[in-house]
């Protein structure tokens, strides 16, 4: 969302603040500041790619886990008046606060044109209940047989929690997406479970 620092950055939600959200610790100087009320909002012109994500934002791993893999945790809703051509979409960077960590984050290919107000993307069982059920996302699937992301890592032996940035570009409009991982409790191999789920809203200005 629009930052004081003159770009769009990352905020989580945060029931000690005004507004009930405060910038990300991989923020600099903003780092756990809360978000003004008046943080200016952006508005979409009719033809502007406008998106919507809903996605797992925290993931709680087994303490044995050495490694995640998941490509069934984002749906993507169109906004827009236009149709949201999907298959040029790629992950612009990936942001982690702890080096010793692994991540990385894939946009897989896919092919899907989604029309205005039609959602896609493949969701786990888990992560359906977190998204769907949540109302993070409420427009009709389109398809649910794209795995769009692919969310991997690799954790070292003693690890708590890692914060990771993963900034996804759709046509000439990006969205960040906050993601925390944690150590959980006994797991084993690799044993996760899904949370919580956030949406991150995105309009190309």
């Amino acid at each position: 969302m629009p930052s004081p620092a003159g770009v769009d950055l990352c905020a989580y939600p945060s029931p000690e603040c005004p507004s009930g959200l405060s910038w990300s610790p991989l923020t600099g100087d903003l780092a756990g500041e809360c978000v003004a009320e008046d943080a200016p909002l952006v508005d979409a012109s009719p033809g502007a790619t406008s998106f919507a994500v809903g996605f797992v934002s925290s993931w709680m791993i087994g303490s044995d886990a050495i490694s995640l893999s998941n490509a069934q945790w984002v749906r993507v809703a169109n906004k827009g008046a236009q149709p949201l051509d999907l298959s040029g979409a790629r992950i612009v960077n990936v942001v982690s606060n702890a080096p010793g960590v692994i991540v990385t984050a894939e946009w897989n290919p896919v092919t899907t044109v989604l029309e205005p107000e039609r959602s896609a993307g493949a969701l786990s069982a888990a992560a359906s209940s977190l998204i769907v059920g949540g109302g993070f996302v409420n427009e009709p699937a389109q398809t649910t047989s794209d795995d769009l992301v692919t969310l991997s890592a690799r954790f070292p032996q003693a690890w708590t929690l890692v914060d990771v940035e993963i900034t996804i570009e759709i046509n000439d409009a990006r969205s960040t997406l906050p993601v925390r991982l944690y150590k959980g409790g006994p797991g084993t191999g690799s044993f996760y479970a899904v949370d919580s789920a956030m949406k991150a809203v995105s309009v190309a200005r």
